[in-house]
């Protein structure tokens, strides 16, 4: 019966929900992606009176549904985009989860579950769009052959600049094995309060070589501990009691999860750049290429790349119901201390899907 329990946990937080729009499950698995604007081409209508706030919300899907095969998460996330009249365009995604750092199999060997929290904050403001005409362009056109060939050789592609800013705070807690300690102290409790901070561009064009693309880059700072470098095993503590009028011993077995290795905490500035596009040609993919390097003072730059494959719905760029994505730490072997360990220890899968529940569009 545990073991089912144990199972129903984990099928539970693999699946991370969030709430959130579009373009949300565009990413690698560890969620630092650069890219995390909708863009300006999902519009909604002013209001006709004149002395009114004039400020549109795109609202909020309820219900997207992400597996992980490497991080086990369970999150909520909300995006909206506004469209003020006596301002620029701007977004606002608000989002936090939880995430277990447990091995699949140490869950179900022990139960001791070693757990991070995580809170983020996305701000977007466009700080230019292509205006277009397209009364007057598309004016005597009328069947939709006419119509695209004036998109396609008439008229340039819309486009959009973005000034975004992406923040988040995670906090976690384990328990480190340090095995020249005294008796006493060979468990030590680590807890660690880590922040990750970015600035940069998003950059969305509907038309380049037959492609529409939505392309960002960051830059920032970061404080990160080497986690992912420990390694995770189980000590038992094992306490005999001796009943003296029976002579009968009882042996009492406490399991707990430990991590080994050298542990440090650092300062580093993140570079990432994303590049998302959908080639014209092909109906209902996308496709999204990203690199994530990491830079400091007492640590060499690593670099991780990846390449995800989207499955759109109606062949809408950004709205992609289904997604995998393989990613490659160290990609330049910089790091030669993990050299004998096996090149998949540095390779991940992410699989994703999404499912709307719910969609509301308001306006205020």
């Amino acid at each position: 019966m545990k073991k089912y329990n144990k199972l129903i946990l984990l099928i539970f937080i693999s699946l991370s929900t969030k709430i959130g729009y579009s373009q949300s499950i565009i990413g690698d698995d560890k969620g630092n992606s650069s890219i995390g604007l909708t863009p300006g081409f999902k519009e909604t209508k002013k209001e006709d009176k004149k002395d009114s706030p004039k400020v549109d919300s795109v609202g909020f899907d309820l219900g997207i549904v992400t597996f992980t095969t490497k991080d086990k998460k369970l999150g909520l996330n909300y995006y909206s985009y506004f469209n003020p009249s006596n301002f620029t365009d701007y977004y606002v995604g608000i989002s936090s989860n939880s995430k277990i750092k447990n091995s699949t199999a140490n869950i179900f060997s022990n139960g001791d579950i070693v757990a991070e929290g995580e809170a983020k904050l996305s701000l977007g403001f466009r700080l230019y769009k292509n205006k277009t005409d397209w009364t007057s362009i598309l004016a005597g056109q009328k069947t939709p052959e006419q119509i695209q060939d004036v998109l396609d050789n008439s008229t340039r592609p819309a486009n959009d600049l973005w000034l975004v800013l992406n923040g988040s705070f995670s906090g976690s807690s384990f328990k480190r094995f340090v095995a020249d300690s005294t008796f006493a102290n060979q468990i030590q409790k680590e807890s660690f309060t880590g922040y990750d901070i970015n600035l940069g561009f998003n950059y969305w064009n509907a038309r380049i070589l037959n492609n529409t693309i939505l392309a960002g880059a960051t830059i920032g700072i970061k404080q990160k501990n080497n986690f992912d470098d420990l390694t995770e095993g189980t000590r038992e503590d094992v306490q005999v009691i001796t009943d003296s009028l029976s002579n009968t011993s009882r042996k009492i077995t406490i399991k707990q999860t430990v991590y080994t290795g050298d542990y440090k905490e650092s300062i580093v500035y993140p570079l990432n750049f994303d590049l998302y596009f959908v080639p014209h040609n092909l109906k209902n993919i996308g496709i999204l290429g990203f690199s994530r390097t990491e830079m400091g003072k007492k640590i060499k730059p690593k670099t991780k790349i990846g390449l995800g494959l989207y499955f759109l719905k109606d062949q809408n760029t950004f709205n992609p119901v289904a997604g995998i994505t393989f990613g490659f730490n160290d990609f330049f072997n910089v790091d030669k201390s993990d050299d004998d360990k096996s090149s998949l220890k540095k390779f991940s899968i992410s699989l994703s899907t999404r499912i709307n529940l719910v969609n509301n569009q308001k306006k205020k």
